[in-house]
């Protein structure tokens, strides 16, 4: 896909009206985008003649009085930034993008979202023994390859987990060995989601505790 960036809708603009500059048209741009900013972050859901942009939060909690604390990379308590295109706009690109087929391959992308003890919530410890869940996209796997499946890597060590009690596109459920020592390791899924095998690394390190 072709990148159309800053400076080319800058330029774009300021040839479409001589009377406006280049540097006038930057301004406005960055007044604009400030004050979008600004009322979102404040709860206001924003319009704009490209459609609407507005703030979600979101999260899951065991106890009704727990703070909603979405910068704790523990918890999956979350505030995304959203936009909404113009109907007119939505339409637009749907009837008018030009398009081409590049490939028959469907294209899958593997993803985890969350590591949790299946005993336990998502803050519970992990222990040599204990059952985790991994929930995510495309997880599924081969689980007759030794090539495949859920790894542990920590320097040049690295541990498949060999018991599994759940191989599904959405969780898999597998048991921390117990000759596993406790420390901090990198989570590493191998799987084929299509035609060939790709490595998923979970964005947390993954602690198996004393």
């Amino acid at each position: 896909m072709a990148g159309f960036s800053q400076e080319d809708l800058v330029r774009k603009i300021a040839a479409a009206n001589t009377t406006v500059t280049e540097a006038d048209t930057l301004a406005v741009l960055n007044i604009t985008k400030r004050i979008i900013l600004d009322y979102v972050e404040q709860g206001y859901t924003v319009k704009t003649p490209i459609g609407t942009f507005y703030a979600s939060a979101s999260g899951t909690t065991d106890d009704i009085w727990e703070k909603f604390t979405p910068q704790d990379d523990t918890k999956d308590h979350m505030i995304r930034f959203l936009y909404r295109p113009a109907t007119d706009i939505s339409d637009a690109v749907l009837k008018q993008t030009r398009f081409e087929r590049a490939s028959d391959n469907l294209k899958t992308l593997p993803h985890i979202t969350l590591i949790k003890n299946a005993a336990g919530n998502e803050n519970s410890p992990v222990r040599a023994g204990d059952i985790i869940r991994i929930i995510g996209n495309y997880l599924e796997f081969d689980d007759t390859s030794s090539d495949e499946g859920v790894f542990l890597v920590h320097g040049d060590d690295s541990y498949r987990l060999s018991y599994y009690t759940r191989n599904t596109a959405k969780s898999i459920e597998a048991r921390i060995e117990p000759a596993v020592p406790a420390g901090e390791y990198t989570f590493v899924l191998k799987n084929t989601p299509t035609a060939k095998q790709v490595k998923t690394v979970y964005k947390k390190k993954f602690i198996v505790s004393a």
